[in-house]
């Protein structure tokens, strides 16, 4: 499966990243698979998926295991094909149960070795077959495809009969499916996939490492499954990263936006007392650098020249290295540098806090109005130019500059 991160970035050194563009970090409000023990992650022993007709085949020995992901997938066949009906060739679990008043999202990874129109939805664990989330359709292309049916408005009823219905109809004879990561969950729109709960304050999963990365609020959710912030000064609001101990060379990158300028805004820095700090100034540039945590404390700063317009999307990276001194770059073109080769020694502390600057006190913050869906660190890896400008043309057309 490709990779939603964005194909060939950097990744010698990289020890922290998450994307809120990428299937390998989780995104949205915290929520439960609704079929979690009864979908393709659960090991051939105790898979409960069945098929129906005759025109396509797939028994527990078809659940296979992909080394790569280490996640189970069904791998389906289809014999013959009707093009005609929808529930001519299926793959179901049934026995749900939704709630009244509640929203749904279904969704799976499904490749397929051929074009063809695929039906997703739920239905009556039995006759007559009643369509409780209607079968939509969806035009799959040749390789991996995200396929998600949500409600569109609350279930008037509440249902323990439901199926988890997959129907490959329209298939050609010959096809060869696989179907990763099926997921029910009780919200209205998809999040990716989560083979048990999560919990209420996990944001996102480090794809790197899987690391959590964890939200203090859970105000920032948006209904297209990013996050922001609104620039208030609350003690609940931020993202906190795992410290990665950059005592060494290393580079912090952030695709980011923001919205209202002439203020101090965190894209992201430490604990407190300002040791790290990668910042927008009340001026709409880029600060970023340390503070070296031994006596005589030795600043190293920086401010790049470049004054960012609100409302458009940037690409920042700061480089530290030991033995050449600090760089920033934007949007893949180097800003500023310095020769000044003071390191970051504080352990435990540095790149910590998405969203917050803080000078002084935990309680100061600088506060960002506005998003940051990509955020990488690297470790005794300082980034080359080149290096640079690969990170950025992998993106760049994500996020259209």
């Amino acid at each position: 499966m490709a990779l939603a991160h964005g194909s060939g970035i950097v990744t010698d050194g990289l020890v922290l990243a998450y994307d809120n563009g990428s299937s390998q970090s989780w995104k949205g409000a915290p929520t439960t698979n609704l079929i979690d023990g009864y979908n393709p992650e659960t090991p051939a022993t105790t898979m409960y998926w069945y098929y129906s007709s005759g025109n396509q085949y797939f028994t527990k020995s078809n659940v296979l295991e992909d080394a790569v992901n280490g996640y189970y997938y069904a791998d389906v066949y289809i014999t013959t094909s009707s093009q005609s009906g929808y529930y001519n060739g299926q793959l179901y679990t049934g026995g749900v149960t939704i709630n009244s008043g509640s929203y749904y999202s279904i969704s799976a990874w499904v490749w397929t070795d051929r074009a063809f129109q695929l039906r997703l939805g739920m239905i009556k664990h039995g006759s007559p077959y009643t369509q409780y989330i209607s079968m939509q359709a969806h035009e799959l292309e040749v390789g991996w495809n995200y396929v998600v049916t949500s409600t569109s408005s609350a279930m008037s009823a509440t249902y323990t009969d439901a199926r988890f219905e997959m129907a490959f109809g329209y298939a050609p004879a010959g096809t060869h499916l696989k179907i990763y990561k099926p997921q029910v969950e009780a919200y209205s729109f998809a999040t990716p996939f989560t083979p048990t709960s999560r919990s209420t304050t996990q944001v996102l999963t480090d794809w790197v490492g899987g690391q959590n990365i964890t939200m203090l609020s859970l105000t920032d959710y948006n209904s297209d499954n990013t996050f922001s912030f609104d620039g208030t000064n609350n003690t609940d609001r931020g993202i906190y990263l795992p410290s990665q101990d950059l005592n060494g060379s290393y580079s912090v990158e952030a695709w980011f936006k923001f919205d209202t300028g002439g203020t101090t805004q965190g894209i992201v820095g430490d604990l407190q007392w300002g040791w790290y700090r990668f910042l927008i100034s009340t001026n709409n540039q880029i600060y970023a650098g340390h503070i070296k945590s031994t006596s005589p404390w030795l600043t190293n700063f920086l401010t790049a020249p470049t004054q960012l317009s609100t409302g458009t999307w940037h690409h920042a990276v700061q480089v530290f290295d030991q033995s050449a001194g600090m760089r920033i770059y934007i949007n893949g073109e180097l800003d500023v540098s310095n020769t000044n080769t003071n390191n970051f020694t504080l352990t435990g502390r540095g790149p910590q806090w998405v969203g917050q600057d803080r000078p002084s006190a935990q309680s100061t913050r600088n506060n960002l109005d506005g998003t940051v869906p990509v955020l990488r660190i690297y470790k005794n890896k300082a980034l080359s130019a080149a290096e640079v400008a690969q990170n950025y043309n992998a993106l760049r057309g994500r996020f259209g500059v």
